[in-house]
């Protein structure tokens, strides 16, 4: 019997036909595919898009409300507060006081702050200690040999831990400009350092002798700065 070419032909229409549908199937199936792997891929990134724009609630330690009080409230004291103003952003909220407060602030600690530490204290006054009566402390810190022990006719609000810093009291110096200068320099970076110290120990540690301990080792040591000779 002849095998006509028709014949051929017509034997292997089917096979093609299922080898096209197999392709086309595979295609379609391809294409369904990168579609679901592309509406995927957006959700992914608006959903990433809406995490980076929703705010972080983070829970911040509340501030430690701290007074440094002195007997006239116009040097060291004055130091302390402005000082921990800066190195104890968020971790101390400081106050200052006097016992017997002066009318103004010495003008030698206003120039060391502003010239030596960047810190403007032109708003700084001497205060008595009856404005912070009601005010709800953490730390006392006296800063005089006079503030030292002094008991208040009322109660101290919040029941704080009380501690004393003994230092030299600048105004009792009497020599040149220069030498007044560097004499207030001096104290204040006695006063520094305990601040920094302060500053830098965890909450557990704030206690009454770990403060005093603070004032005992760095008492009767002194610190030079860039700038100021002797």
């Amino acid at each position: 019997m002849t095998d006509w070419p028709w014949s051929t032909r017509a034997q292997a229409s089917p096979q093609g036909h299922n080898l096209s549908s197999v392709i086309c199937h595979f295609r379609r199936s391809f294409v369904i595919f990168r579609i679901a792997c592309s509406a995927i891929w957006s959700l992914l990134l608006h959903l990433s898009a809406a995490r980076s724009t929703q705010p972080e609630f983070i829970v911040a330690p509340s501030s430690l409300n701290i007074l440094f009080l002195g007997s006239g409230n116009s040097a060291r004291s004055i130091f302390a507060e402005y000082l921990i103003r800066k190195l104890g952003t968020g971790k101390f909220t400081p106050f200052s006081a006097g016992i017997n407060p002066e009318q103004n602030i010495n003008p030698y600690v206003v120039r060391v702050l502003k010239e030596l530490y960047k810190i403007d204290a032109s708003d700084a006054r001497p205060k008595s200690w009856d404005e912070f009566k009601d005010t709800s402390l953490d730390f006392i810190i006296t800063s005089s040999e006079h503030a030292k022990g002094q008991t208040p006719p009322w109660a101290w609000t919040g029941n704080p831990i009380i501690a004393h810093w003994s230092t030299p009291d600048p105004e009792h110096f009497s020599g040149s400009e220069k030498d007044t200068f560097n004499h207030f320099w001096k104290v204040s970076q006695l006063i520094y350092r305990r601040v920094d110290l302060l500053c830098n120990l965890s909450g557990e540690k704030l206690d009454r002798l770990r403060l005093e301990h603070i004032a005992t080792q760095e008492g009767a040591q002194e610190f030079r700065s860039p700038g100021v000779q002797e």
